[in-house]
C-alpha cells in the first residue's frame, strides 16, 4: 500500500513538473510575440523624439514705426559777396542791412586822393590833346588862306603881264619897241605863269595833306586811359551784384576799404533751400525721390509741406560724415528765413507698412542672412535674405528679397536647424504687428 502511494504521488509530480514546463513555454512565447509587437511604436517615439519641436511666423506686411526724420535748416539759395573793386575811405552808405536791393543799385560810395589826382592829370592831357588839334586846324585855314591869296594876286600879276607884253608887241610892230622888250616881257609872263603853277600845286599838296592824324590818335589815346581809368575808378560805387536781400554789411562811413575786401553779402531767398547731412541709412531712403515732405517752423500742429529735390549727394562729406539733401522751396512772402530750423520726414506713412521678420528668425554668416522656410512635409529650406531697415522697437526687421507675404519662417532657435531637416511645428508664439 505505501509503495503504490509513493508511486501514484511520482506520476503526480512528473505530470504538474510538464505542465509547470509547458506553461512557462507559453509565457516565453506570448512575451515574445508583444515585444515583437510593439518595437515599431518605440521606434515611432525614438524618431519622434529626436525631431526638432520649432515655432513658426507667418509673414505679412506690418508697421516698422514712425516715419524717420532728420534735422535741417534753411538756406538762401544763392549768395553773392560785395566787393570794393579798388581801395578808398567810405564817404557815403545808400543801403542798410535788410534792404532789398537790385542788381546795379549803389550801396556805398568810396573817395580815393590818388584816384581823384590821377584823373585830373588824365583830363588834363585830353584837354592839351583837343587843343593842339584845335589849334592845328587854325594854322591850318590860315596857311591855306595864304596860299589862295598868294595864287589869287599871281592870276592878277599875269593878267597885268599879259596886258603889257601885248602893248609891247604892238608897240613892236609899230616901230615904237625894240625886240628886246618884247623878249623880257615874254619872259615876265612866262616866270609869272611858273610862279602860278607852283603855288597851285602846293595848295593842292597841302589840301592833301592831314597834319591832324597824328594828333587824333595821341587825342584817342589820352580819351581811352581816361576811360579806362573811369572804369576802374567805378569801383568806388561799391553795387550789387545781383537782386536779393543785403544781409551783411561789415563796413561804417569813414572807414577804409581795401581793394578785394568784402564789404557786404547778398542773399536771394526766393526760392529758398532747405539743407540737411543725411547718414548713410538715411541716404539710403531718400535716393530715387524727386520730393519730401518737411515741418513747417512755428506751427504748434506740425502742418507739413512738400518741397523737391533740388541735390542728393552720392559722396559723403568728410567733413560732416554725411550726405548732403537739399531741398527748394517757393518763398515769394519771405516767410522762411535763412537759419530756421525744421525736420524731413524721409518716408512716407505708407513706406512704413513692409513685410518684416523677427529678428530671432535671422541666422548671420558673416556677412550674409539667413532664415529657415518652412517647406512641404514639414522640411525648413535655408534661404538668403536681404534685410533693411529695424522697426522702432529693435524687435523686427524689413525683407528687401528672399521672402514673399504669406511664407511661413522658423522663429525659435534656427541656428540649431540645418537645410532639408525635418522638424515638428508648435504654435506660433508671435503675429504680425498691425
Amino acid at each position: 500500500m505505501r509503495k503504490q502511494r509513493k508511486h501514484r504521488r511520482k506520476i503526480a509530480y512528473r505530470h504538474l513538473r510538464a505542465v509547470g514546463v509547458l506553461g512557462l513555454s507559453l509565457s516565453v512565447l506570448a512575451g515574445c510575440s508583444a515585444i515583437k509587437v510593439f518595437q515599431p511604436e518605440k521606434e515611432v517615439l525614438a524618431q519622434e523624439q529626436q525631431q526638432k519641436s520649432v515655432k513658426t511666423w507667418k509673414l505679412a506686411k506690418q508697421k516698422l514705426g514712425e516715419s524717420p526724420e532728420q534735422a535741417a535748416e534753411f538756406i538762401a539759395s544763392v549768395q553773392f559777396d560785395v566787393l570794393a573793386q579798388t581801395e578808398g575811405t567810405i564817404e557815403e552808405i545808400f543801403k542798410k542791412r535788410g534792404d532789398s536791393v537790385k542788381e546795379g543799385d549803389v550801396i556805398l560810395l568810396l573817395f580815393s586822393k590818388d584816384a581823384k589826382f590821377e584823373r585830373e592829370r588824365l583830363s588834363l592831357a585830353v584837354r592839351k590833346a583837343e587843343d593842339a588839334i584845335q589849334q592845328a586846324r587854325n594854322n591850318r585855314e590860315l596857311n591855306r588862306s595864304e596860299m589862295q591869296n598868294a595864287i589869287q594876286k599871281a592870276e592878277h600879276g599875269i593878267v597885268d603881264l599879259t596886258r603889257a607884253r601885248n602893248k609891247i608887241k604892238n608897240d613892236y610892230e609899230a616901230g615904237l619897241a625894240k625886240k628886246l622888250q618884247v623878249q623880257q616881257a615874254e619872259s615876265q609872263l612866262s616866270n609869272a605863269q611858273m610862279d602860278l603853277a607852283l603855288l597851285r600845286q602846293k595848295l593842292k599838296s597841302f589840301e592833301a595833306t592831314d597834319f591832324l592824324s597824328s594828333l587824333q590818335t595821341q587825342l584817342k589815346e589820352t580819351q581811352l586811359n581816361l576811360q579806362q581809368f573811369d572804369e576802374l575808378a567805378s569801383g568806388l560805387d561799391v553795387k550789387a551784384p545781383a537782386d536779393g536781400i543785403l544781409t551783411e554789411l561789415q563796413l561804417e562811413k569813414g572807414m577804409t576799404a581795401g581793394k578785394g575786401t568784402k564789404v557786404g553779402l547778398i542773399q536771394r531767398f526766393d526760392p529758398i533751400k532747405i539743407r540737411s547731412q543725411l547718414p548713410e541709412q538715411a541716404a539710403r531712403l531718400v535716393r530715387g525721390k524727386s520730393e519730401l515732405s518737411f515741418y513747417l517752423p512755428g506751427s504748434a500742429e506740425k502742418e507739413k509741406a512738400k518741397a523737391n529735390i533740388s541735390f542728393m549727394s552720392s559722396v559723403i562729406d568728410p567733413q560732416t560724415k554725411g550726405y548732403e539733401l537739399i531741398l527748394e522751396v517757393p518763398n515769394g512772402d519771405l516767410k522762411f528765413k535763412p537759419g530756421m530750423r525744421t525736420r524731413i520726414q524721409l518716408t512716407s506713412e505708407n513706406e512704413q507698412v513692409v513685410l518684416a521678420i523677427p529678428l530671432a528668425s535671422i541666422v548671420k554668416k558673416v556677412e550674409e542672412n539667413y532664415v529657415f522656410l518652412v517647406t512641404s512635409g514639414n522640411s525648413v529650406e535655408r534661404r538668403k535674405v536681404e534685410l533693411g531697415r529695424l522697426s522702432d522697437d529693435e524687435l523686427y526687421q524689413e525683407v528687401l528679397s528672399g521672402l514673399k507675404e504669406g511664407d511661413t519662417i522658423v522663429i525659435s532657435d534656427p541656428n540649431q536647424l540645418k537645410d532639408k531637416e525635418i522638424v515638428q511645428l508648435a504654435s506660433a508664439g508671435n503675429q504680425a504687428k498691425k
